[in-house]
């Protein structure tokens, strides 16, 4: 069912289907934007931070899926980078920012890494 999930978010971002996601990701049944959201996850597309800001944003939907959100962001780039305009902006939640700490911190990209590190440095490990 997983890759079944991929392969069809793959084939409607190749088709130019965003529409159609969108209509997945804002779908009543919490379990059907879930797997939507999970299936972007993997993609690691750009395209995803277009698609995924407005769940993010979305304080009537659940916090959990909210967090996956996030968290498949932080994978790509303009995500990073989308992310940490809202974490400059304070315009994202406290638990949000929890969930994409660690892996803005560990981005490979240095801007999205170096600004993560500025705006919300990794707590020191105490040896």
């Amino acid at each position: 069912d997983e890759q079944i999930g991929l392969e069809a978010i793959r084939t409607l971002l190749a088709k130019k289907q965003e529409a159609l996601i969108r209509t997945a990701l804002e779908a009543g049944d919490p379990d059907v934007a879930t797997a939507t959201v999970q299936a972007l996850a993997k993609t690691a597309d750009p395209r995803n931070t277009e698609l995924l800001l407005p769940v993010i944003l979305d304080a009537s939907r659940p916090m959990e899926l909210r967090r996956s959100a996030a968290r498949a962001l932080a994978v790509t780039r303009p995500g990073g980078q989308a992310l940490l305009k809202l974490v400059e902006a304070q315009q994202l939640e406290p638990d949000l920012v929890t969930a994409v700490t660690v892996p803005l911190n560990a981005a490979p990209w240095r801007d999205v890494s170096g600004r993560a590190a500025k705006l919300m440095p990794l707590p020191a490990s105490q040896d």
